[in-house]
């Protein structure tokens, strides 16, 4: 199985796109998402065959840790039901983890290192988040480090995420 565990600020958006819409919505978790980024992530999953494994805190609004267990009126069903409409779907989410770094945000390679160590079934996978956190450092090449000042998921970081995923894995 292909994995792509996905972060979504500053990957399915980017600080030009959430200034422009900002102007036409009350808050900014009514559907923040831009339809373009969403397109890329799907090229990548229609040219991998990748699944799609929710990093983001975004996660902190499905219920039991399911993908299809989503409190409604929030960033999640916005997400699930935008996803649906594109044929795109959250295979799994990333359980989250506490840590003495987890108040800074920075339990998200810890927990994606758990979720590695646990599905053996992972033959290769990329990390697509806007925030380090140490994860080139752990992750080496298949961190693909997105830029909200920079378009988010652009094109060249999505033929590189295709690269990857349809590469041997060598660690």
């Amino acid at each position: 199985m292909k994995v792509i565990f996905l972060d979504l600020d500053g990957v399915l958006n980017d600080n030009f796109f959430l200034l422009k819409n900002l102007r036409n919505r009350h808050t900014i978790d009514n559907g923040d998402l831009s339809e373009k980024r969403i397109l890329s992530l799907k090229r990548i999953v229609d040219k991998t065959g990748a699944k799609i494994v929710l990093s983001s805190s975004c996660k902190s609004k499905f219920n039991n840790n399911n993908p299809k267990e989503y409190r409604k009126d929030t960033r999640a069903e916005v997400l699930v039901k935008t996803f649906e409409r594109l044929g795109l779907e959250i295979f799994d989410l990333t359980e989250k983890i506490d840590t003495d770094f987890s108040t800074q945000g920075w339990s998200r390679p810890y927990e994606i290192e758990k979720y590695l160590s646990v599905h053996k079934d992972i033959e290769n996978y990329v990390i697509l988040d806007d925030d380090d956190g140490g994860m080139k450092k752990r992750f080496g090449k298949h961190f693909i480090k997105t830029n909200c000042n920079k378009g988010g998921l652009i094109r060249c970081r999505a033929n590189r995420a295709i690269q990857i995923l349809n590469q041997e894995r060598e660690d």
